[in-house]
Formats: structure tokens, C-alpha cells, sequence
């Protein structure tokens, strides 16, 4: 295969996850990895009758990159959780996107608490195509430092609910009546 400037493409070795909600991105990300001469998988490969969980799995193990697209769509996919903590016990880059200004919870929390992220809900289609210009790069170079990728380095942060913001309110309050009283 060829390359949108004619060169050849570099192998699969980017593995991109996300929900079917978000498609779109995931077909975008490939698209501009492919611009820049490199090949990454994503189950829209996955050809007519072939058994799906096999070619996944296979380019799971084949990959050294691990890209997850999360959304609020992809916080609820069981298969997408088991695809990340199936990337965690290779020495896989893990590259979490966030498609969405939310925090993760659950699996979803425990394998990505101590990880980078890279921002894109805000501005996602650059922020898409600065990801895949560091990625290339690191596929092509073989290196592994990925601090030319527009992590933020900031983690996400849960959204305190209203209800504990009241919870709080209410702590206050009586505390300082008891002050008072006292």
C-alpha cells in the first residue's frame, strides 16, 4: 500500500479503540495516520465473516501503541475496558483521547489514573492531527519518548455532583451552629 505521498505504509502497529458513537473520530485519527505513511487498525477492518474477537485480539498483540478514543459512549463498553486492560499487560504505549471533557471511572479509572491524556474535546480535529503527526513519528523513529505528543498534564478530574456540593453545605452549616452554640 501507498501512502497519500507515495510512500510505502508503515506496518499496523497503532491500535485504535473507541465506541461505534464515535466512529467518526476513530475513521478520522486512521485517515490522517495514513496521510502521514502510517497504518493503524480499527475494526472497521475487520473483514465480512471474519471472526471479529480474533482479528482483534491478533491486532492487539501485533500493536505497540494503544489508542483509546473515550467518550461517555466508550465509559460504558465492557469491550473496550477488556481491549485496555488487555494493553496494560504488554508494554504497550497507552494513549488515552478524550473526546468528551469527562473523567473515568471504574475499570476505566483504575488503568488510566496515572496516565498522560491527550485532550481533544475542544479543537479535536487538530488536536487529532497533532496526535497522529507524534505518533508517526514514533512508529517511523521506533522511539519510545512520548513527549512529542500534545499530552495534557494535568489528569482529568471527576465533577463534584450537586448532591455532594449540598452534602458539603450542609457539614458547614452544622459545624458552624455548633460553634455558635457552644
Amino acid at each position: 500500500m501507498l501512502g497519500a505521498a507515495g510512500r510505502g505504509l508503515m506496518a499496523g502497529e497503532i491500535f485504535i479503540s473507541y465506541r461505534r458513537a464515535d466512529q467518526a473520530w476513530a475513521r478520522l485519527l486512521h485517515s490522517q495516520l495514513r496521510d502521514e505513511g502510517v497504518e493503524a487498525w480499527y475494526d472497521a477492518q475487520v473483514g465480512a465473516g471474519q471472526d471479529w474477537r480474533k482479528a482483534t485480539a491478533r491486532a492487539l498483540e501485533d500493536s505497540r501503541i494503544f489508542v483509546l478514543l473515550f467518550s461517555s459512549s466508550a465509559a460504558e463498553s465492557g469491550d473496550i475496558a477488556t481491549a485496555l486492560a488487555a494493553a496494560t499487560q504488554e508494554p504497550k504505549l497507552i494513549i488515552p483521547v478524550r473526546l468528551e471533557n469527562l473523567a473515568p471511572k471504574g475499570a476505566f479509572l483504575y488503568e488510566l489514573a496515572s496516565r498522560n491524556w491527550v485532550n481533544a474535546y475542544e479543537n479535536t480535529e487538530a488536536t487529532l492531527a497533532e496526535l497522529a503527526k507524534g505518533l508517526a513519528h514514533l512508529v517511523k523513529t521506533g522511539a519510545r519518548d512520548e513527549s512529542i505528543l500534545p499530552f495534557d498534564r494535568t489528569p482529568p478530574r471527576r465533577k463534584r455532583s450537586y448532591k455532594s456540593f449540598l452534602i458539603a453545605a450542609a457539614a458547614a452549616i452544622f459545624v458552624g451552629a455548633c460553634a455558635i452554640a457552644a
